[in-house]
This record gives structure tokens, C-alpha cells and sequence, in this order.
């Protein structure tokens, strides 16, 4: 690359660019790398924002543009500007290259650098006049592949898109590597000689046009990166389609999917519906709905509530109006769909494999259909975290050697940098570090709205035999308990990958430093290894035993209201104590018992780190003392990597307790899940030929379920094995209220 674009000119030389007081970038260097790599970017980036837009578009069947406004028709401008001084530059370059000079030499980077700026930034002048909402879906489809900035900018206001992270990270992008260039014009404009190479030897390096050009587009660029630091008006909201289907036809064709235990709650609730209005509704939307990406990164929305309660108490009326995609209105039909579909699948795949269980419901496979992307986009986010925290020891040897070293070989201004290296990692790994945290515990959250009305779902539909086995209070565990461990799971989840992946990258850090003394501290790992196998064995046992007991008190708990009259009537109060006390005592053993255990556990991985950073350091000596000198560099860098080591040490047996305890509550869920309902075979007719409200034909009435084996004729023949026949005929439930007025209810079976 040296030879051809830059006409011998090196991109990078260490004698000029590092080991010096002042340093020197090559013209080779400012015309490539801060153009390539923010286009890049661009080129890599926007088609996958751009065929999201289409998508969503295409799923809502309509555009829903940004008006026009002072904000995106100056953010226009500005492209525009940029575009001109590109465009302008190029020709004057392009006319000097085939006709060059002495005063103001031109190679092939700047001329490939200009070309890249402008094709980055310049589309929208060209396709304006295709950019109708009816022909955007067809027409735009090839435009949109050419990635260009202005043209995406506009395409943000077609689709609504009223902020963008892929607009915010290119322009401080370039903004930032524009930065060398701002350095050499304002320190070495005018100065002669200043790249002593054959080309520039004995010649002004500067040029008035050049330094015009950069000027101007460094102020757009600033100005740029300042305006993508707000947010655009959002769109106007989309008016719902005219439907003539009648609130009556509605509920029928519902009615019509429910159960006969649910259909009698579905003309109450509705009513209760329209009768109470939301509790939120009076509340402000919450400003992260129309934050941009700068404020949603640096959570700067959320500063007014704060110092909204720094003046004064926050109420319930302060708080936000909850997002849509956060309400169960959106939740439970959403995790309903992804079940349906699970199940149908596996119902497809049995019939291929002839597998008797693989149409049941499954959890965890209803979980990632949901929310399978968000939780990949947070693990992401933990990943990145993850190899940025390397950076921090490597910068810390870094500063020791600048430290060490004598002032006439480090440059002061490498200590400068090096301060803000650490500033810079260190915001970035809070960033990546809330971010991950926040999308886990909206995960979490979501999951659990929609396994709560899962459950509430289910138990609308649970057969007399199924509700048998599932009593008010176990009910009440998968809703209040076993939920809410997931809430408290997903945040921790990722470290069941983490952990390991930052034990394996401190070992191979430390190796570089120590050499095969790790071995010893791996060695102490790999001996706790079984030991935390076997206790994280008798957690699952405890907690297993423990939820048992808790079902059981609260089914005892459950009986004891319910027939709360009859227990004051016959004085039962003390028989009643004494069987709960019991079995709460047994509860209360089974907790303590794991509690023990965590804190067997928890001492054993906070002793770990500690152990092993001593039988390394003291193998690292005491195998050769003349050699390995344990001085200030190899031992401040080791003790920060072995620091590293602390939080996953740390946090991998929590976390296999805790994917432990999830894994009961799942399979609990899955049980539950999995329990028989009530079958509905009912049909509705409005031919009633004889006056009967309720016609029953070749019916089979049973209390429960027995082993005897037998046979429950459903509508359309259907049968069930393993229930005791006891009346089978034609029965008519009629209405006597219409003719006799009295309000009873005859059941009339024929043979």
C-alpha cells in the first residue's frame, strides 16, 4: 500500500509517530485510516438497521414518517455541506494529480479518500425524486444496498426512526479519527520540512486550500456529531384500521376458543374492563421511548426524575407510564404464540419420529423463541465486557515500563495518554456492563409476566384430577416463587460461560507473566473442582426437599382458610397449629440445612483466590530463585489479573446454585404445564329445535379418574383410556324459567 497510494510515503513510522516529543502523523496515515474504517462501518452496519426498517414496515403495513422539521432539515444541511467540500476537493486534487506541483503534491490516498467520503455521505439528491411512501418498499430496495449516510438519515424519517446508533458510532467515529489531522494542522501548519521522505524534502508541506477544506469539514463533522447527540421528533401515532366487526361478534368468536370453565368469566371481565380504565393511564410516557441514543447510553432520561427526588419525595404519581412491550398486554400474547408454535412443531415432529413426548410443553424452549435474541444481544454485551477487562493490566504494564523508565527515553505525553487509555476503558466497560445488566433483567422481567399468565391461563383449564395434584398454594409457588427466580437468575446466567471464559484468559495472561508456576494455582482450582460438585449436588437436594415442604404447608395454609367456620366451630384450632408448626419446622430444617451449605460454599470460592495467588507466587519463586524476580511490574500486573479472577471465583458457584434452584422451577413449571385440562367439545348451534339450553350426547359423567379402564365419548368420537364409565345417554338441560317462572333448573336424561 506504501508504494502504491501514497507514492512511498509510510503509513506508520515509530521514529516520528511515537518515540519522539513531538510526534508526527504521515499525510499516508490521515487520508486513509480515519476515512476507511468510519465507512466501513457504515457499509458494514446499515443494511442490517435498513432491512429491520423494511421488515417492520412490511408488518405494519404502512409507513409511518417524521414530519418535517427544523432538526431533520438541518441535519441535511450539514451532510450537504460535508458533501460539497468533498466534492470540491476531489476536483481540485484530481486536476493537481494529473498536472502536479511542488507546492501541493497529491497521491492516490487522497484521491480514494475523498472518493470514499463522498459516496459515503452523498445519496439523497440523488434519489429524492423515488422517495414516495407508495413506491419506497419496491423502488428503494436496490438504492438501500449502496449504504449511504445522507440517504439512511432519510430513510430514519420515512420509516420513524427518531434515533440511531449506527449514526451516532460513524460520526463520532470519524469525528475521533479526525483528531490527528486536527493535531498536525494546529501544531505544524507553516512548517517547513515537516516529513522529511524524498517526496516532501525541501518543500512546504502546507496548503491554504487544504487547510480551508479541512476546516470546514471538520466544523460539519463536529456540528454533525453534536446534532445525532438529540433525538428527532417522534413520529405521529398510527391510527388504528376501521374494523366493522361489533364488540358482540368479538367476544363470540373468543368465546369460541375458550374452555367451558372460562367461557362464564369472559363477558365479566370484559365488562370490568370497560367499567375500570388502566391505573397508568393518567402517568407520563417514559422519556426512554423518545431518548436518543446518547441519552439512552449514558442513562442521562432518567436525570430528571433524580433530581426531581433530590428536591423532594417521590409518590407513585412521579413514576412513568410502563412501555408498552413491558405491559402483560403484550407479554402474554406474545409468550402464548411462542408456545403454540413450540408445541406445534414438536407435534409435527412426532408424528415424523413417532416420539410419544415430544409435543409436550417445554419452558425453556417457549423462553428462547420470545426472548432467545434479546438475551444474545445482552450476552454480547457481557462478551465485550468480558475481553475489555484484559486491557486494564496490560495499560498498567505499560505505565510501570513508562514510570521506570528515564524521562529522555518516554515522552511525557505517552503518560498522558496512557491516563486517558484508562479513562476511556473504564467508561466503556460501564457502559457495556449496565447495558448487559439492564437487557437481562428485562428478559427476566418479561419471562416472568408471561409464565405468571401462563400459569393463571393453565389453571382456568386444569382437569378435577389435575387440580387435585395442583392445589391453590403450589400455584401460588410458580407464580411468587418459581418465577421470580428467573428475575433473579438472568442477570447471573451468563456467568455459567463467563466465569470459565475469564478463568481461561487469566491463566494464559498469567502464564505470559509467570510462566509455568500457573500450573500450581490451577492445580488448587482443579482440586475444588469436585468438591463444589458434590456440594452444589446436596443444594439441589435441599432446595428440592425444601419446596416440597413449603407446597405442602401452603396447601395446609390454603385448607385451613377455606374451612376456617368449621374449624372455630369444632375448636380444631390446636390439632391445625400443631400440623402446620410441623411441617413448618420440617421447612425451616431444609433451609437451614442449605443455607449451611451456601456458606460452606461461599467461604471455599472467597478463600480461592487468595490460595491460589499464594502457591503461584511461592512456586515462582521457590523454583528459581536466581531467575524469577518477583519485581514491581510482573507482581503489581499479576495481582491485577489475579483481582480479574476474583468475581468469576466468585460468582461461578452462585451461579450453578442458582441454574440449580432454576432448573427445579422449571421442571416444577413443566409438570405444571404438562397436567391435563379440560377438553372442549362443546359446540354452539343457534337451532334449538325443542327449547333445551344444554344438549349432551353420548356423554360419560365420572367424579375422578381411576385405573379401571374405560371409555369417554367425546363430539366427533373421540376417546380417553383409563376413565370408569358410569352414564352414558342423551341429556337435556332445559330452561324452566320460561315457562313455569320459577327459577329451577330441570335435567332431563334420555336413553
Amino acid at each position: 500500500m506504501d508504494s502504491t497510494l501514497c507514492d512511498g510515503e509510510p503509513l506508520w513510522d515509530v521514529a516520528l509517530a511515537w518515540n519522539t516529543t513531538k510526534p508526527i502523523i504521515s499525510r499516508c496515515l490521515q487520508r486513509t485510516i480515519p476515512i476507511w474504517l468510519p465507512s466501513l462501518f457504515l457499509f458494514t452496519f446499515a443494511p442490517f438497521q435498513i432491512l429491520l426498517m423494511l421488515n417492520r414496515s412490511a408488518a405494519r403495513k404502512s409507513l409511518n414518517p417524521i414530519p418535517v422539521n427544523p432538526y431533520n432539515l438541518c441535519r441535511l444541511l450539514v451532510v450537504f455541506v460535508i458533501i460539497a467540500v468533498n466534492a470540491v476537493q476531489l476536483t481540485v486534487d484530481v486536476a493537481d494529480y494529473f498536472t502536479p506541483t511542488v507546492l501541493h503534491p497529491v497521491t492516490r490516498a487522497d484521491l480514494l479518500g475523498l472518493t470514499i467520503n463522498v459516496l459515503t455521505f452523498v445519496s439523497w439528491a440523488v434519489s429524492i425524486s423515488k422517495c414516495s411512501p407508495l413506491s419506497i418498499k419496491i423502488t428503494h430496495f436496490p438504492f438501500t444496498l449502496q449504504m449511504f449516510f445522507a440517504y439512511l438519515i432519510h430513510l430514519h424519517r420515512l420509516y420513524g426512526v427518531h434515533t440511531s446508533a449506527i449514526t451516532w458510532l460513524f460520526t463520532a467515529l470519524s469525528l475521533i479519527l479526525s483528531l490527528p489531522s486536527l493535531y498536525m494542522y494546529s501544531r505544524f501548519y507553516g512548517v517547513e520540512d515537516v516529513y522529511p521522505d524524498r517526496f516532501h524534502t525541501g518543500v512546504s508541506s502546507w496548503n491554504r486550500l487544504d487547510l480551508f477544506f479541512f476546516i470546514v469539514h471538520f466544523t460539519s463533522l463536529l456540528v454533525l456529531f453534536i446534532l445525532t447527540c438529540f433525538a428527532d421528533s417522534p413520529p405521529p401515532p398510527p391510527t388504528p384500521p376501521p374494523s366493522s366487526t361489533s364488540q358482540k361478534e368479538v367476544l363470540s368468536i373468543k368465546a369460541a376458543n375458550f374452555s367451558p370453565v372460562e367461557q362464564p368469566l369472559l363477558n365479566s371481565n370484559h365488562e370490568q374492563h370497560q367499567q375500570t380504565s388502566s391505573p397508568s393511564s393518567h402517568l407520563e410516557e417514559c422519556p426512554d421511548q423518545r431518548a436518543s441514543f446518547f441519552s439512552t447510553m449514558t442513562y442521562l432520561w432518567i436525570d430528571r426524575l433524580i433530581l426531581k427526588g433530590y428536591r423532594r419525595a417521590l409518590t407513585t404519581d412521579d413514576l412513568w407510564r410502563l412501555n408498552a412491550k413491558d405491559s402483560s398486554d403484550y407479554i402474554a400474547p406474545k409468550f402464548t404464540a411462542a408456545a403454540a408454535t413450540q408445541q406445534q412443531k414438536k407435534k409435527a415432529s412426532k408424528e415424523g419420529n413417532c416420539q410419544a413426548s415430544s409435543s409436550r410443553y417445554c419452558t425453556v424452549s417457549t423462553i428462547t423463541r420470545s426472548y432467545g435474541w434479546l438475551f444474545l444481544g445482552g450476552s454480547a454485551f457481557k462478551l465485550a465486557f468480558d475481553l475489555l477487562q484484559f486491557a486494564g493490566p496490560q495499560l498498567l504494564a505499560a505505565f510501570i515500563d513508562f514510570i521506570l523508565a528515564p524521562a529522555s527515553a518516554e515522552p511525557s505525553w505517552h503518560g498522558y495518554l496512557l491516563g486517558a487509555s484508562f479513562f476511556l476503558v473504564a467508561s466503556l466497560q460501564a457502559v457495556l456492563l449496565n447495558y448487559h445488566y439492564q437487557m437481562m433483567y428485562q428478559v427476566g422481567m418479561r419471562v416472568r409476566a408471561g409464565l405468571i399468565a401462563a400459569v393463571y391461563e393453565k389453571a382456568l383449564v386444569l382437569s378435577n384430577g389435575s387440580r387435585r395434584a395442583a392445589s391453590l398454594g403450589s400455584m401460588t409457588n410458580l407464580m411468587a416463587v418459581d418465577t421470580q427466580r428467573l428475575v433473579d437468575t438472568f442477570p447471573n446466567l451468563n456467568n455459567v460461560w463467563s466465569a470459565p471464559l475469564q478463568i481461561l484468559l487469566t491463566l494464559a495472561f498469567l502464564w505470559a507473566e509467570l510462566g509455568p508456576s500457573v500450573l500450581a494455582g490451577l492445580a488448587v482450582l482443579l482440586a475444588m473442582m469436585p468438591l463444589n460438585a458434590w456440594i452444589s449436588a446436596l443444594q439441589r437436594r435441599y432446595a428440592l426437599l425444601a419446596m416440597k415442604k413449603k407446597d405442602r404447608r401452603l396447601r395446609l395454609l390454603g385448607e385451613l382458610l377455606s374451612g376456617v367456620k368449621a374449624v372455630k366451630l369444632y375448636g380444631w384450632e390446636e390439632p391445625w397449629q400443631r400440623a402446620i408448626g410441623e411441617v413448618r419446622a420440617a421447612e425451616i430444617g431444609q433451609l437451614r440445612r442449605s443455607a449451611y451449605v451456601k456458606a460452606a460454599t461461599s467461604f471455599l470460592w472467597t478463600c480461592a483466590p487468595f490460595a491460589v495467588t499464594f502457591v503461584t507466587f511461592a512456586v515462582f519463586v521457590l523454583v528459581d530463585p536466581v531467575n524469577n524476580v518477583l519485581d514491581a511490574k510482573k507482581a503489581f500486573v499479576s495481582v491485577s489479573l489475579f483481582n480479574l479472577m476474583q468475581f468469576p471465583l466468585a460468582m461461578l458457584p452462585r451461579t450453578i446454585a442458582s441454574v440449580v434452584a432454576l432448573s427445579i422451577s422449571v421442571k416444577r413449571l413443566n409438570r405444571f404445564f404438562n397436567s391435563p385440562q379440560l377438553q372442549n367439545y362443546v359446540g354452539r348451534s343457534d337451532d334449538v329445535s325443542d327449547g333445551s339450553a344444554i344438549v349432551i350426547e353420548k356423554g360419560t359423567f365420572t367424579w375422578e379418574k381411576r385405573t379401571t379402564v374405560g371409555e369417554v365419548v367425546g363430539e366427533k368420537g373421540s376417546s380417553e383410556k383409563g376413565v370408569k364409565p358410569s352414564v352414558k345417554s342423551t341429556a337435556a338441560f332445559v330452561d324452566e324459567n320460561s315457562t313455569s317462572g320459577s327459577g329451577t333448573m330441570l335435567l332431563m336424561f334420555e336413553d
